[in-house]
């Protein structure tokens, strides 16, 4: 075994959702992200380029006989290249999904599982034999979705309940009379009543309050919250969901500010484009703002409505020419790499995911005199195994891991 047979240039996975940027991905990363195979070739908008090892689009690694999935070459050895830390914790599977995502327009409405839910809801499904690929199947999997978002560009979303008594605020202030009435008990503030009134609104048909809360919107132009109501009924009208800016808290962030979602959060993208670090899931409880499948009473189920303010992260400098994005999450962990030179990482003892955002150079595991080029757009995944690894150049990489310590 060379050590370079454990640091293997990685390829990710192109997903054509219909929300997706028409060429984003392709002008980050520098070359075209579709797949090598011409009888997978997709040819929707550019969602997202998935780096890791689900089972649904595992990333390909290049090894001598040719491209394999990641998800093979960590169970040739999963202990071996994923560190005995993960294994031990998160079983023989990478615990972790890294992708660039591209928002041309918004996310649907959505909300994720917390580990209890996700393995119970997982179990559930699969004994009522719903097929994985199934449009009405909520849980792909037994896994729980918190994630992190870091900006590329400027990003805007709508993340986790305002307080209760701000929405009924801002709704007594529209003047619509129906939802005046059903928002009223918001001013007792509290997570029942926010539930209470949610279910109330996604229970009866949007349509006999959506009309006037967009024409109320418009009028008041008050800033996004109203813009973005108006928009997002003008693309999926009849969808409660439109209703979501006034519900929810509007974050813009600009390149490098990053946000962390726990489960149960409901939140949608709006637009931009950014990296995201989350658990290795797919399951997604949707709320609305889409065609696909809305399942109102599992969404109840899941949603935290506990008033939260978003979860800012900020950058971190643990060593000089790295910058960490730190969150509870035990399954991932983020940070940048600035090299100006040589950068030696000493004492590996688990798996990593480096792409390059800018710049050129090499990196070797060990100083045997075999290297691997790292260039704008490439990815690499380096095995547990590497204890050392060298990157000289001048260079900025972003890393998905596991948290240190």
């Amino acid at each position: 075994m060379t050590e370079l047979t454990e640091i293997v240039e990685l390829r990710g996975s192109l997903r054509d959702y219909s929300w997706g940027s028409p060429d984003f991905i392709s002008r980050w990363l520098g070359f075209d992200p579709r797949p090598l195979s011409a009888a997978e070739v997709r040819n929707g908008p550019e969602a997202e380029w998935w780096l890791g090892a689900h089972a649904s689009a595992p990333s390909l690694v290049r090894l001598e006989k040719g491209w394999a999935p990641l998800s093979d070459w960590i169970a040739e050895d999963p202990e071996g290249r994923l560190g005995r830390k993960s294994v031990d914790v998160f079983g023989s599977e990478l615990p972790f999904l890294f992708k660039i995502l591209a928002a041309g327009s918004p996310l649907s409405l959505q909300a994720h599982p917390d580990a209890r839910q996700a393995r119970r809801g997982f179990e559930r499904e699969e004994g009522a034999r719903i097929p994985l690929e199934a449009p009405h199947r909520n849980y792909r999997d037994p896994n729980p979705k918190p994630e992190l978002l870091c900006a590329l560009t400027p990003f805007d979303a709508l993340v986790g309940f305002r307080p209760a008594r701000d929405i009924a605020s801002d709704l007594a202030e529209l003047g619509c009379e129906h939802l005046q009435t059903l928002a009223a008990p918001l001013e007792a503030d509290g997570e029942e009543v926010l539930r209470s009134f949610f279910e109330a609104l996604w229970r009866e048909p949007a349509g006999g309050w959506l009309a006037d809360l967009v024409e109320r919107c418009r009028d008041r132009g008050a800033g996004p919250r109203d813009a973005w109501v108006v928009e997002l009924a003008s693309t999926h009208p009849g969808d409660a969901g439109a209703i979501a800016p006034l519900l929810l808290n509007l974050v813009h962030l600009e390149p490098g500010e990053a946000i962390y979602l726990p489960a149960r959060v409901l939140h949608s993208y709006l637009a931009g484009a950014g990296l995201e670090l989350m658990g290795n899931s797919d399951n997604v409880l949707r709320g609305g703002l889409t065609p696909k499948h809305v399942d109102v009473d599992e969404l109840l189920e899941v949603l935290d409505f506990g008033e939260r303010a978003p979860s800012r992260v900020d950058p971190v400098e643990r060593a000089a020419g790295e910058w960490v994005y730190a969150t509870p999450a035990e399954a991932f962990e983020l940070s940048r790499l600035e090299i100006r030179g040589d950068y030696v990482e000493s004492n590996r003892g688990g798996f990593e995911i480096l792409l390059c955002e800018r710049g050129r150079g090499t990196i070797s595991g060990g100083g045997n005199g075999a290297s691997l080029e790292l260039a704008r757009g490439l990815a690499c995944a380096i095995s547990a195994r590497v204890a050392r690894v060298e990157i000289r150049g001048d260079l900025v990489l972003h890393r998905a891991a596991l948290p240190e310590g």
